[in-house]
């Protein structure tokens, strides 16, 4: 047996390894099929070749030769079919490449391939004749031209790094064969196996290309070998320097066995250097061939080893998706975490970190089958396969737009043991070229690395922030609890408020029967309303939310209005409001209602924020509700509902004091009826009550807004008129007498009115003189 013997037994044991990998993947695909079958051609024609080049089958090489050329056209017929299925999605439907296989069967049949075979004692020439090469060009042209420029195509078009790094693979393996066998048909050059040394080639680059499944990039793998390269030309440099030391210095003369010596001993050297010099060596080759991204890639290295003593999320998503981003040179990205309060992700860290960022208002629903996708699959999910896989397309339209408007060309998962705990988003490289298999494989490295720390970091964020909401809460209750006058506590309660929500006008608004009012407001600007204030119920935010029993945002006035206070509002340059219930003995009869002049002003946290609040100051109102008609119920007469005489005593110093402040002047009046007893002494005291609640509606109707109305005694009532001098309070004296008079006439009642006048000052500056001087009159 010569010693091309050993090449293509080496080939035919080569493909072995691939069998074993394709039998244990099963079911196949038509793309495994193909290669399946291409394998079986492959390995034969390697066998073939070796049993051709043994001293067994001598007798029999024309035929071994024969069956050979046939093999081999069948290896690059089953070569063409398996390459098509990476370009051409639908089944073949007529082989005709097969034609090539039949035409080649029947010519070497014939005995027109091979034309002449020389057996020599240590090799075998053949002379193929020109039937093979115009087979060979023919299939060359047509064929496989085709192949290498679909295979290009594809390449060029493909997002997926894996798959272009395997057509890559592909490309090389193509052109092994074709060099080789060029090489192989050569008249001189036909006794030496170089078509098996092509195959055991294309063995060892398809063996890669399965085993290694994502594969290395091209210039991944030149980088290194150039790493390793240079460090074993150093070592050989080094060990020739020292002959050429040895030579000047000592007349030493090395010959054939000496300078292999040297070239085995520069392997030890290397080995050596490689511990010494491998470090600095690999940077100056990674920056030459990758730039400034190798600085960054160093520098996010060691930020991720030191993760954990990164005092803040702020800090470690900062500086992450800057080092991250410049790392894979991509335009922008941003990192997605878990939204409070919302089963989401929402944008939190953006590269580069400007306000015109489209990664910045970017959004995945918890529920998003792109969120289900990358935390059931954990790897990387390129933008392109969004709009192939079926899963994808339940995606709701909104964020379908969002993703196509942010530009993300790919979705890197963190996970956390099972958890997705965030999710990178990353728009394109910088030349627009598409990411490789090297820079998806640091997506995923870092990705995994950084998870845990990410996790650790925003769960302590979480507990800061509720630690903070607590206290917040804690200190809003002391303040709400202070007082039972809402009024009196609104003031502290805003001003504590402010300090979380950032809002420009803030409202309590209490249902009253068909009407709302706003029983405390305050604001930094102006106000369709103000505090006390009346207005129609019905079709109010207030309305509804009281209804619903939840609370509802409406994010820009300008852009939608659903009630029609919404015009009020947005003319005071309101443009996002929230309404929210408060809940008082399972019933919605208030509603806490917070606005802003910026559009868009409140997300998630603030309104769930809001929404605690509101929980906690709804005991408060409740309890001034109580206090408020409590307290109105001691200052009302029941039988007539006007005020009492205990109310009057208070108003009155208080009318005293206020115009004596101002130095103006009011005037009162009493009223007292004639003929009241014997009314009573004919009809009764049920009648004679409803007498003096008509009386009290007459005389509250015949008096201003800004007037006060009380029951003095039995059958006399008072009336406070401030700002007005006598003579005016003359005109509303009269007007209440004759709506008495007349109302009296009606029901055929001998009851009339007497009625006193009084002034301030001129008639006295004490409560008791006026009384006095009224009664007198």
């Amino acid at each position: 047996m010569n010693t091309h013997v050993l090449i293509p037994l080496i080939a035919t044991v080569a493909y072995i390894p691939l069998f074993g990998i394709l039998l244990s993947n099963r079911p196949w695909s038509r793309k495994q099929r193909f290669f399946f079958l291409f394998l079986i051609a492959a390995l034969l024609w390697s066998l073939v070749g070796f049993l051709g080049r043994t001293d067994f089958v001598v007798p029999h090489t024309l035929i071994l030769v024969k069956v050979a050329v046939c093999v081999v056209i069948w290896m690059l017929v089953q070569f063409h079919y398996f390459v098509s299925t990476f370009y051409r999605s639908e089944r073949i439907r007529i082989p005709l490449a097969y034609v090539f296989l039949i035409v080649t069967v029947v010519v070497t049949a014939l005995g027109y391939i091979p034309r002449d075979i020389d057996i020599k004692a240590a090799s075998i020439s053949v002379d193929y004749g020109p039937w093979i090469i115009v087979i060979g060009l023919l299939f060359l042209s047509t064929v496989g031209v085709k192949d290498m420029y679909s295979l290009w195509q594809r390449r060029k078009t493909s997002s997926d790094p894996a798959e272009r790094n395997q057509i890559t693979y592909l490309l090389v393996a193509i052109g092994i064969l074709v060099i080789f066998l060029l090489v192989d048909i050569a008249p001189r050059l036909a006794e030496y196996p170089f078509a098996q040394v092509g195959n055991l080639l294309v063995a060892c680059t398809l063996t890669y290309a399965v085993m290694a499944y994502h594969l290395l990039d091209m210039s991944v793998i030149f980088r290194r070998a150039l790493t390793y390269l240079g460090m074993y030309g150093l070592g050989v440099a080094i060990i020739l320097l020292v002959f050429l030391l040895a030579h000047l210095l000592f007349d030493f003369r090395p010959h054939f066995a000496s300078l292999a010596l040297a070239l085995s001993l520069a392997v030890p050297v290397s080995i050596f250097l490689l511990q010494k010099v491998h470090d600095p060596w690999r940077h100056k080759v990674e920056t030459a061939f990758v730039g400034a991204r190798h600085h960054y890639r160093r520098r996010l290295s060691q930020f991720v080893t030191q993760i954990h003593n990164v005092p803040s999320i702020e800090e470690l998503g900062g500086e992450f998706i800057n080092l991250l981003s410049q790392s894979i040179d991509c335009r922008r990205a941003c990192l997605l975490l878990p939204q409070t309060g919302e089963q989401g992700f929402g944008a939190r860290f953006t590269y580069p970190p400007v306000n015109d960022n489209p990664l910045a208002e970017l959004r995945l629903r918890g529920d998003s089958p792109i969120t289900a996708w990358l935390k059931r699959e954990r790897t990387i999910l390129p933008e392109r396969n969004i709009s192939i896989y079926p899963e994808f397309k339940s995606i709701w339209q909104e964020e379908r737009e969002e993703i196509g408007l942010a530009e993300v060309k790919v979705f890197v998962p963190l996970i956390n043991v099972e958890e997705l705990v965030g999710i990178l988003a990353i728009g394109e490289r910088r030349d627009g070229k598409p990411y490789t298999v090297e820079e998806f494989d640091l997506l995923n490295s870092i990705a995994a690395q950084v998870a845990a720390g990410m996790e650790k970091e925003y769960i302590y964020e979480q507990l800061r922030e509720q630690g903070k909401e607590m206290t917040f809460i804690n200190r809003l209750t002391t303040i709400v609890t202070s007082s039972v006058s809402i009024e009196t506590i609104f003031e502290g309660f805003v001003e504590e408020l402010k300090k979380m929500v950032d809002f420009d006008w803030i409202t309590i608004a209490l249902i009253d029967g068909n009407e709302l009012r706003f029983s405390a407001l305050s604001t930094t600007a102006g106000s369709p309303w103000q505090a006390n204030e009346r207005i129609p119920l019905e079709g109010t935010g207030t309305e509804w939310v009281c209804r619903e029993g939840k609370s509802l945002y409406e994010s820009d006035l300008a852009q939608y209005q659903r009630f029609w206070t919404g015009e009020r509002h947005l003319e005071q340059g309101i443009r996002s409001i929230v309404y929210l219930p408060l809940n008082i003995k399972d019933q919605s009869i208030v509603s806490l209602i917070v606005a802003s002049h910026h559009p868009d002003a409140f997300s998630a946290k603030p309104i769930k924020l809001l929404e605690q609040v509101a929980g906690q100051i709804a005991t408060p109102v409740e309890n001034s509700q109580l206090y408020a008609r409590a307290e109105q119920r001691s200052r009302i007469d029941e039988l007539t509902g006007l005020f009492n005489r205990r109310h009057f005593e208070e108003r009155l110093k208080e009318e005293i004091a206020r115009h004596a402040r101002y130095g103006d002047v009011f005037s009162l009046f009493l009223l007292d009826l004639d003929n009241f007893k014997t009314y009573n002494d004919i009809y009764g005291h049920p009648s004679g009550d409803t007498l003096l609640n008509q009386i009290g509606r007459i005389i509250k109707s015949s008096v201003r807004n800004a007037d006060q109305a009380f029951r003095y005694g039995g059958d006399e009532f008072i009336v406070i008129l401030p700002h007005t001098a006598t003579h005016d309070a003359r005109v509303v004296a009269e007007r209440v007498r004759e709506g008495i008079a007349g109302e009296m006439e009606k029901k055929g009642s001998a009851v009339t009115c007497s009625i006193g006048l009084a002034s301030y000052p001129s008639d006295g500056v004490i409560s008791g003189e006026l009384v006095t001087v009224a009664d007198t009159a």
